[in-house]
Parts: C-alpha cells; sequence; structure tokens
C-alpha cells in the first residue's frame, strides 16, 4: 500500500486510519498476476455503532497459511521479496519527490511505534518479526539514497571525485553536509509532526 508492503489486513486498516480519505496505491498479488488499484477509502460504520472506520471495498477471506521451506529455497524467496519491497520503497521516493505522493503516507517514529504496537497485540511472533524486518530494510535502502551524510551520499561523493580524478576541496564539502543536514533535519521534523496530526485528531487547527 502507496510502496509499503503491508502483512495483515489490521496492519492495512489502521494505516488507513492515518491516511483517511487520500487515495492510495494499492499492489495486489493474485496468483501470478501483479494488480495495481487507486483507490480512495471512504468512512463506514463497524460492528460497533458508535465507531467509524475509514476502509476500502474488499473482503478477505483467505486463511493464512505457514510453509515451512529448505533452506535454499526460503534464502532465494528472502531476496526476491527484500528485493521487491526495495523496489516499492524506491518507487515511493520516487512519487513523493515528483509530488504524485504526499509526504503524510510516510509514518515516523511514532507511527513506527504504534505499527509496533499493534503487530505485538497480534497473535504469535510473526507479525512483529515482519514489522522489525520491514523496518530494518527501509532503513536500509533509505540509507543508500544519494543523500551527503547517508552512506549512499558518501559513495556518490566518492564516484564524482574518481570521474574527476581529484577531491573535491573541503570548503564544498562541508557545505554540501550542512546542506543535507538540514535537509533531513526538516525531513525528520516533517514526518514526526505527520505522526502527531494522524495521532491527535484536530491538533494542526490549534497549532497557529
Amino acid at each position: 500500500m502507496n510502496g509499503q508492503p503491508v502483512r495483515s489486513i489490521e496492519t492495512m486498516i489502521e494505516r488507513l486510519q492515518q491516511t483517511k480519505d487520500q487515495p492510495i496505491d494499492v499492489t495486489v498479488l493474485r496468483g501470478k498476476e501483479t494488480l495495481q488499484f487507486h483507490m480512495t477509502p471512504v468512512l463506514s460504520k463497524t460492528e460497533d455503532p458508535r465507531e467509524q472506520r475509514y476502509r476500502l471495498g474488499f473482503l478477505n477471506k483467505e486463511d493464512t497459511k505457514v510453509s515451512r521451506l529448505p533452506l535454499a529455497q526460503a534464502v532465494k524467496l528472502s531476496l526476491d521479496q527484500n528485493r521487491k519491497y526495495s523496489l516499492m520503497i524506491l518507487e515511493l521516493a520516487k512519487k513523493i519527490a515528483q509530488r504524485k505522493m504526499s509526504l503524510k503516507a510516510v509514518s515516523g517514529p511514532i507511527g513506527i511505534a504504534q505499527d509496533a504496537g499493534y503487530a505485538a497485540e497480534q497473535k504469535g511472533w510473526t507479525p512483529l518479526l515482519e514489522l522489525t524486518a520491514a523496518i530494518s530494510l527501509n532503513l536500509g535502502v533509505f540509507n543508500l539514497l544519494p543523500i551527503p551524510i547517508l552512506d549512499g551520499g558518501v559513495i556518490l561523493l566518492l564516484l564524482i571525485e574518481s570521474l574527476m580524478r581529484r577531491d573535491i576541496s573541503l570548503h564544498i564539502k562541508e557545505r554540501i553536509y550542512q546542506a543535507a543536514f538540514v535537509f533531513l533535519l526538516l525531513f525528520a521534523v516533517t514526518v514526526i509532526y505527520n505522526d502527531l496530526v494522524k495521532t491527535l485528531p484536530g491538533l494542526a487547527q490549534r497549532l497557529p
């Protein structure tokens, strides 16, 4: 959903409560076919008449199946899944950069903590382990983005220096790192602010 893997219907429902009525992109694997949907959640009643939730128009009736795989097959499947989700993360970053998707779709530490709480409430260790793996993968891919200070930015600068066949001046590097630091700081503040707005309804209206 919006380039982020969703392992359970419960997790999807909780994320829909955060994005509310904003249109979302949903990728569905149906058999061997990958389908893309652009959908808008609708606020609807639940089994509890006092509660309303944002939902999508589908039902999940398939039971969860756990398969035990040989080591080699499990490693191959893990690599395939990590590659697929890494590309989805990059696609999400691309859409945000192109302003085709709102930055509100990205969860910060507060959103991650909420997801961890939801995962811990579910039966078994699988949801929590899946969330941990997803966080690790997201951090790994983010760290490889070509932003100075991050490993990807360092690699980019080294590549530029190798093409120039000389070192970039220390003064220019300092300015690049300062700009990157400000960018990452603003990004972190924006993500945390979005988390607070999602968690505390009406906060945006109360702020000056």
